[in-house]
């Protein structure tokens, strides 16, 4: 599951930045020290560094997603009653 807000999601450590477009599954990696304005793509010079860091960001995705989906996220019915009669004494609805 992916926000479809939320194109992309990015990693960056002290060395490197990767930048993930998860619509058409393409990385772009940019060595941050060599190249502080992000103009050059190192992916294919660096395929090591990049399966590291996209397993490590598909993981933070993968928990993030999670957490939002879980059962803990979701309001009960007291709950969604409640809202909606708060939000109808402030005049929204």
């Amino acid at each position: 599951w992916q926000s479809p807000l939320h194109q992309y999601s990015s990693l960056r450590t002290s060395e490197y930045k990767l930048i993930w477009d998860w619509l058409s599954d393409t990385v772009q990696l940019f060595a941050l020290e060599a190249d502080p304005n992000e103009l050059s793509d190192i992916s294919g010079q660096r395929p090591e560094v990049v399966s590291t860091m996209l397993g490590t960001l598909r993981q933070i995705v993968d928990m993030a997603t999670r957490d939002e989906q879980s059962e803990a996220t979701v309001m009960t019915d007291p709950e969604s009653a409640a809202v909606e009669e708060r939000l109808r004494a402030l005049g929204y609805l």
